[in-house]
């Protein structure tokens, strides 16, 4: 696009301005207006092309998408079809949803988190989408919610009290948004939770409690519990999931974690406090990372993959047997090490977490009992898979809403 809108205005501006003005006017209408534009295919076949487009995303992140093509679409069987082709918006990722068959079709619903791209009337004897098929319904794209539109009676918070507390009306409960923040794979709240060994996993997985690992009310660092693991075969662990199959991609794993006692030798090669492990010490694509503790100058927070050490952190981080916050990031290609809030260690990494596998809280999967597990408490853990950043990006306001009830 060049130039900078400005009202053509024949009255007021010679020929040349007046030109002029008109180019750009229509320049910048046009780059507005071709923003995720749908049309046929330069050779019409049974799929829509969408052209590129600018997707804003809940972080303020303005994404560039490229052209793309829908699925092929089928022509219906008996009677007309309406279909929908609407993009993520989220992912920018385009999709069809097809609608029902009937003599007087209607469209179908637009999914949650999904912008109207367009709709495709579509009769039997269809055999290539034309631009008299298409008819364009998109709207402004603004902010939008992700994945739910909360109730106006709903207020975001950190860990404090009850807001009746502090608005002087109203009955509320706590709720857990798993889906404030775009590319948010995995929420295990713990906080908020009631219920021996419950599966908190707000965002779909299930959760198993291994040993005698439970939940607890004791150490509390958000909502009303916490996980509680003894270091003696206590563990939680989570089948193997797309949620953290990383590749190459960016992310995020972030969490709390408040040590009871410290397992501590003279090796820390064998001695350690496991707070998360992605694949057990035989998956060369897995991760880890841990407390290392000596009782002396190599008590370290570390993180690594098996087979590589990537980074330590330099100081003794863990011993006051606090509550801390860990953020271990990839934003491109590089991974960060974060303790409450503050960078600790960085290091190039571009390795591959190509193939799925489980996820274990509070222990080594090879070494179960065997001195690597964690006594101590975790806190709410999240994982995010294709974005990466420091501590800002993961406001915990936005993470917790209260709902009014009465």
């Amino acid at each position: 696009m060049t130039g900078t809108f400005l009202q053509p205005d024949h009255t007021s501006q010679d020929g040349s301005t007046y030109k002029l003005a008109i180019n750009n006017s229509i320049a910048v209408l046009a780059e507005m207006a071709a923003t995720f534009a749908p049309h046929e295919q330069d050779t019409p076949d049974m799929t829509v092309r969408v052209d590129a487009g600018r997707l804003l995303l809940t972080d303020l992140t303005l994404v560039i998408k490229a052209a793309q093509n829908t699925a092929t679409i089928t022509a219906p069987s008996v009677n007309p079809r309406i279909d929908r082709v609407v993009i993520d918006q989220v992912t920018g990722i385009v999709s069809v949803v097809t609608g029902v068959e009937a003599a007087s079709p209607e469209p179908p619903a637009i999914p949650a988190d999904k912008f109207p791209i367009c709709q495709v009337a579509l009769t039997t004897s269809t055999t290539a989408i034309t631009n008299d098929e298409i008819t364009d319904e998109r709207v402004p794209f603004v902010l939008p919610p992700v994945s739910e539109t909360f109730p106006v009676n709903s207020i975001y918070k950190n860990s404090g009290g009850d807001p009746a507390t502090e608005l002087g009306y109203g009955t509320w409960q706590e709720v857990e948004s798993a889906i404030s923040l775009p590319n948010l794979r995995l929420l295990l709240p713990w906080g908020g939770i009631t219920g021996d060994k419950p599966t908190p996993a707000a965002t779909g997985q299930t959760v198993t409690y291994n040993g005698g690992a439970a939940v607890s009310t004791v150490a509390l660092k958000y909502g009303a519990a916490s996980l509680l693991l003894d270091g003696n075969g206590d563990y939680v662990s989570l089948a193997a999931a797309a949620a953290w199959q990383f590749g190459t991609a960016d992310f995020a794993i972030l969490l709390h974690v408040k040590l009871i006692a410290i397992q501590q030798s003279g090796s820390i090669v064998t001695i350690r406090n496991t707070i998360l492990s992605i694949g057990g010490s035989d998956n060369l694509d897995g991760l880890q990372f841990y407390y290392a503790s000596d009782g002396g100058a190599n008590d370290k927070l570390t993180i690594r993959t098996y087979s590589t050490l990537w980074l330590a952190s330099d100081a003794d981080v863990l011993s006051d047997l606090d509550w801390h916050e860990i953020l271990v990031t990839r934003l491109n290609s590089r991974i960060y090490l974060f303790l409450d809030g503050a960078l600790v260690g960085s290091a190039a990494c571009t390795k591959d977490f190509a193939t799925a596998r489980n996820l274990y809280l509070g222990v080594d999967p090879s070494y179960i009992a065997a001195n690597r597990d964690l006594d101590g408490y975790i806190g709410r853990v999240r994982i995010y898979n294709g974005v990466g950043g420091g501590p800002v990006t993961w406001p915990d306001a936005k993470q917790y809403h209260w709902k009014r009830t009465a």
